[in-house]
């Protein structure tokens, strides 16, 4: 082998030698972090299933792995890579989170079709009713399947069996009763094996709805004009 082919095997040599190292200098490996937050971001789904609390860790948890992972990828670019996988897991977690939401109030805001919603308003005495304790047109109502939204009172512990169903409650006194007409009042007790948190929110109930005449007079003095025997409250 003459010394021109020598010099040129051992250039070619050294080539190819540099080329097979940058190609090792050129791997990363993909970000376990950065897996972690896509994995998350995907079982966040579940959230629109079931809708419960501890649920919502698992969109929490993809937003925290996909921070960690950018942080890494950041402070070791020549070694981590994984960004595409982050920005999936944040979309996910964002769109699951919201979708559960919306499918939330949806639900809330839902009243099966065999249930008449009613008002308080509707409830109320009119001129016509002059001398009469029972408003006539309440009680066309009676015996039928009602929903009306209300504010609880008075609370007595924290998951009750029956409450009272105020049309307004005073601000910043959750658990006092409400000085108002008998008529803004529906006592509501739930069906066999039924209970409710107390909460000092607007809520709706839905349940069979009972016009008293002539009224039955509570402990406290006040007249029980309507019941509501409920099935379900949201």
């Amino acid at each position: 082998m003459s010394f021109s082919e020598k010099f040129k095997y051992k250039e070619s040599s050294v080539t190819m030698s540099d080329a097979t190292g940058d190609e090792v200098n050129a791997y990363r490996s993909v970000s376990s972090l950065a897996i972690a937050a896509l994995v998350f971001g995907l079982l966040s789904g579940v959230c629109v299933v079931y809708r419960e609390f501890f649920m919502f860790a698992l969109p929490i948890l993809a937003v925290i792995c996909g921070w960690l992972a950018a942080k890494q990828i950041r402070r070791n670019p020549e070694v981590y890579t994984g960004r595409n996988l982050i920005t999936a897991g944040y979309l996910s977690a964002i769109f699951f989170t919201v979708a559960a939401g919306a499918t939330y109030i949806h639900d809330q805001n839902r009243i099966p079709s065999d249930y008449q919603p009613i008002e308080f308003a509707q409830l109320q005495p009119t001129d016509k009713d002059a001398g009469s304790i029972v408003p006539q047109d309440s009680k066309i109502l009676s015996d039928r399947k009602v929903f009306v939204r209300g504010y609880m009172s008075p609370g007595k512990g924290s998951v009750v069996k029956s409450f009272t169903l105020n049309s307004a409650q005073p601000d910043g006194c959750g658990h006092c009763a409400v000085d108002t007409k008998d008529t803004h009042h529906v006592f509501v007790k739930m069906t066999p094996g039924r209970t409710v948190n107390f909460t000092t929110r607007q809520l709706g109930v839905g349940g069979r709805f009972t016009v008293k005449d002539p009224p039955e007079t509570n402990p406290d003095g006040s007249l029980r004009i309507y019941e509501l025997e409920a099935d379900f409250v949201r």
